[in-house]
């Protein structure tokens, strides 16, 4: 995967800056999305 094709936004991808581990829900709603569609991928350590 190329970084530019990370740049902006896509249904595919969510970009996370850091997984808050004691905030689990900002992230389960991301990885649920993806579940309940044509999947997707999370990145970690990426801002918007």
């Amino acid at each position: 995967m190329n970084i530019k094709d990370l740049i902006g936004e896509a249904t595919e991808y969510d970009k996370k800056l850091v997984l808050e581990e004691k905030k689990p829900k900002s992230w389960c709603k991301s990885v649920s999305a993806f579940a309940n569609t044509f999947g997707g991928a999370l990145i970690f350590g990426i801002s918007n």
